[in-house]
């Protein structure tokens, strides 16, 4: 059998403050770490498809984040994608790439300044304090340069109710679906969403209002305590509404 060449207490020394620069790093990555909703691929580490913040070109010539690599040649002095002899000397700080990842960061929070929102994964929103009815809500979202809120896809729902779990205690928010131009045809009001995803409560939608039996139900409001579950309402009562932008 062969036996295992012992290290020497050189190549321990190293081995530990190459273990040591590694948890350092990905401590540091993790204290950072926020949520910035969709990334482009440029800006992703090809391994864990996350945000690249510290990102390093291989001799290979592919980028990726620096913590993961260096978490990689702990395990393998290799390259993980050509299996090709990898050293930490090697790597070479993609520059270029990190100041286009930062100033993309800062144009994502300039998006949610002011105004009251709050940045959220991927969501800049902002929850009423006044109640308006369904048009006026509308309106006001938009001359914030937003809209109502848009519930087109379950990812962006469950990204809501962490949302209003975090920061709001409202019981009823107006949201931007409406049946209102043609009976029975739902849509959302952003004009960049052709979406047919309706998360709506059991029963829902009958066109009838409990609170206005003798009015039509053309708007919708969702219910935080209730799953965030769409029902249709009448339009011109008044509720606390949600933004986006």
């Amino acid at each position: 059998m062969r036996r295992a060449r012992i290290k020497t207490e050189q190549e321990i020394d190293k081995f530990r403050k190459l273990q040591d620069k590694v948890e350092e790093l990905v401590r540091d990555k993790n204290l950072e770490e926020t949520d910035y909703g969709e990334i482009p691929e440029e800006f992703k580490d090809p391994l864990m498809d996350t945000l690249l913040d510290d990102p390093v070109i291989l001799p290979s010539g592919t980028v990726m984040e620096k913590s993961i690599i260096m978490r990689h040649l702990l395990n393998s002095q290799t390259d993980p994608f050509n299996r090709q002899p990898l050293t930490e000397d090697e790597l070479k700080p993609a520059t270029d790439l990190k100041k286009k990842i930062q100033q993309w960061k800062i144009e994502k929070r300039k998006q949610c300044d002011g105004r009251d929102f709050v940045y959220y994964d991927g969501l800049c929103v902002m929850a009423s304090t006044v109640k308006l009815n369904w048009y006026e809500a509308r309106v006001y979202c938009e001359n914030l340069d937003g809209h109502l809120l848009v519930l087109d896809s379950q990812q962006k729902l469950n990204t809501t109710k962490e949302l209003l779990q975090t920061y709001y205690q409202y019981s009823e928010l107006y949201v931007g679906a409406s049946d209102g131009l043609t009976e029975g045809e739902w849509k959302w009001v952003s004009v960049t969403t052709a979406s047919d995803f309706f998360y709506w409560l059991k029963g829902q939608p009958n066109n009838d209002d409990t609170q206005y039996p003798n009015k039509t139900a053309n708007c919708g409001a969702v219910y935080p305590n209730d799953d965030l579950k769409l029902q249709d309402e009448y339009c011109y009562q008044e509720k606390r509404f949600i933004c986006e932008m």
